[in-house]
């Protein structure tokens, strides 16, 4: 298991003075992933859910799992006296993203992965084919990757205590070698393109001598153009060595960079020609409506 979670800072901005005078953001998070942590105990550790059905079953499960312990938590520890800002209807207790993506690489040849969000953080799979947002965001409006960069879509669902809100589900096979992740959006929002998003990805693998150096050279290059806290996980599969990796996705990065990448920059980041290309790198990078409400079988 995979899992990131992002607390809703805006509407999540109430402290818990009884917990350290921690954010409702803050605590939210870290919930989340406990919770989820739970609720993969649960299950029986051996399959997936083989179809969207049964991952719809697990959804259900997963989001009351999540409600009860954050009703649990706010019950316990919320103010004698309440400081909460009143935002036209906005406020939420306990507010936050999550995605979370279980995994079954026992194959020799392809694994399985089943992904569950509320929210904007998403999961992404990255294959010498190129990156593919596996989920789509929750946010009002539309869910295209590039127009989100450039407008500021609130969220229309997210994990909390006091309203309703579902986990969204998507699953799918892929060949090895891949790269499973998950990410809060700190980690894809404040690059100019998603097609940057992903060659910062094979970058900092090229460049990188081993698994802790690719680590450490993403979180530096993260933190260089983030304006907000951002969390990435990864997980590599199909390769013996770093090398077999980094070998993996030579062609891939190369590719990206001059089609998709090199003629935006040298355009001076211009949108109206970055748009076009986007229209183009789409089609193998996000899922269409049609593929992720389809009833899917691993």
């Amino acid at each position: 298991m995979l899992c990131v979670a992002d607390g809703c800072g805006g509407i999540g901005s109430r402290r818990y003075v009884k917990v350290e005078n921690h954010t409702e953001a803050y605590i939210a998070a870290r919930l989340a992933v406990e919770s989820t942590r739970a609720w993969v105990s649960e299950l029986d550790g051996h399959s997936l859910p083989s179809n969207a059905a049964d991952a719809q079953v697990c959804a259900v499960r997963l989001a009351q799992t999540l409600k009860n312990r954050f009703s649990a938590f706010h019950s316990q520890y919320h103010n004698d006296v309440d400081s909460r800002l009143i935002m036209r209807g906005l406020q939420r207790t306990l507010p936050t993203t999550i995605c979370a993506a279980l995994i079954d690489a026992r194959s020799r040849d392809r694994l399985s992965c089943v992904f569950f969000w509320a929210g904007d953080s998403r999961g992404y799979v990255l294959s010498a084919d190129g990156l593919r947002q596996c989920t789509a965001d929750h946010v009002v409006g539309s869910t295209n990757a590039m127009d989100n960069l450039y407008r500021d879509s609130k969220l229309s669902n997210m994990a909390n205590a006091d309203h309703d809100f579902h986990i969204d589900t998507y699953g799918l096979s892929v060949q090895k070698p891949c790269v499973v992740i998950t990410a809060t959006d700190g980690a894809f929002s404040y690059l100019p393109t998603p097609m940057e998003f992903e060659l910062l990805l094979l970058k900092t693998l090229e460049t990188s001598s081993d698994l802790p150096g690719w680590r450490n050279r993403l979180n530096t290059s993260l933190t260089k153009f983030a304006s907000d806290d951002c969390t990435l996980t990864m997980v590599c599969y199909g390769v013996d060595t770093f090398e077999e990796l980094k070998t993996s996705f030579e062609g891939r990065r190369a590719a990206l960079q001059a089609k998709f990448v090199t003629p935006v920059r040298r355009r001076r980041q211009n949108i109206d020609f970055a748009r076009s290309l986007w229209d183009d790198y789409r089609h193998g990078y996000e899922l269409s409506e049609e593929e992720r409400h389809a009833d899917w079988h691993l």
